[in-house]
């Protein structure tokens, strides 16, 4: 096991070899051996994120972490979920970044809105952080929370945008939606283009006379 425990907090892991990784978690989760629990591989995993530097080392160790949050109980599910948003109060910038980036991975599976109440609200707080990292793992996990539950997590992304604010992160988070309903088998993104499409016009429209008026003042 320490062998997988490197790779998971590999920078070079990506494709096949993840998605292999992620299903011999899922079936050990099922297991539930002796040693190989899913606190026991949870907290194994987690404690790889204090060796790795690169972001996409933090990144791969939040989709382990996911997985075994998907493949475990309900109940462990939730005391876990409750861990990662103590997590994002924490001083400790790599573990908060950890803990947007596997709410967001988690998300994408299972709808996280009976689990942390206001949890939209409490990852968009993340977007005042200093840490740029923090600011993009946060637009991220909004954004793939939000195909867990497009009814509860889109208004949110799309009433925000309204505001004059994080305009950025907001589309980074959209992006992060269309992206996942375009490469998913079984997610359609049609019935929602009429909801989305007036505030991207709204944005594109405000951005442009930012840049017409910035123009008129430097000429």
């Amino acid at each position: 096991m320490p062998k997988c425990l490197l790779i998971a907090a590999s920078p070079l892991l990506q494709g096949r070899a993840l998605e292999s990784l992620l299903d011999l978690l899922k079936g050990l989760v099922s297991l539930d051996a002796p040693g190989l629990t899913f606190d026991e591989l949870y907290d194994l995993i987690q404690s790889k994120v204090n060796d790795v530097e690169q972001k996409q080392g933090i990144a791969n160790i939040a989709h382990c972490l996911a997985t075994l949050c998907v493949a475990t109980t309900e109940g462990k599910r939730g005391v876990t979920v409750g861990s990662l948003v103590e997590a994002l109060n924490g001083s400790d910038e790599p573990r908060r970044n950890l803990a947007l980036l596997t709410i967001g991975e988690l998300g994408q599976h299972r709808d996280l809105t009976a689990t942390v109440d206001g949890l939209q609200m409490i990852v968009l707080e993340s977007f005042e952080s200093p840490s740029e990292e923090t600011k993009t793992a946060a637009a991220y996990a909004l954004g793939r929370m939000a195909v867990g539950n497009m009814a509860c997590y889109l208004p949110v992304i799309l009433e925000s945008l309204n505001a004059n604010r994080h305009h950025y992160l907001l589309l980074s988070a959209l992006k992060e939606v269309i992206v996942l309903h375009a490469n998913t088998t079984g997610l359609d993104f049609g019935p929602y283009i009429e909801q989305v499409l007036p505030h991207l016009l709204k944005v594109r429209y405000a951005t442009l006379r930012y840049a017409t008026l910035r123009y008129v003042i430097q000429g």
